[in-house]
């Protein structure tokens, strides 16, 4: 099963109806609702550009929440994005703006 959002006839993404469609499904199939959250936020990074990075720290917040509200499962939330900091140590404003926005700052920040 894949969750992908709809294409508009122009091929534009509806992703935030399907934003709303997907935080329903959350709790009865949370792994795909995870990658559908993740791929959206990896998708926004590569713009470099403070609103897009916005919007990516949004949904990785959304895949947060999924991993410790509904798996109940920390570790494997810091194990993915401690991978995701050691990707994204060369992108400091994308990490500014994650913790500028109160998103991550605990799995972002220095150890």
């Amino acid at each position: 099963m894949s969750l992908k959002p709809l294409e508009s006839r122009f091929g534009l993404s509806r992703e935030n109806g399907f934003d709303e469609f997907a935080d329903k499904l959350a709790n009865d199939f949370p792994d795909k609702i995870i990658e559908y959250y993740w791929q959206k936020a990896y998708r926004n990074i590569p713009n470099e550009n403070k609103k897009t990075y916005s919007s990516a720290v949004r949904d990785i917040e959304k895949a947060k929440n999924i991993y410790i509200d509904v798996l109940k499962n920390e570790a494997g939330w810091t194990k993915r994005f401690f991978g995701m900091k050691s990707e994204l140590k060369k992108r400091p404003i994308f990490l500014e703006i994650a913790s500028d926005l109160g998103y991550l700052l605990y799995f972002f920040g220095d150890r």
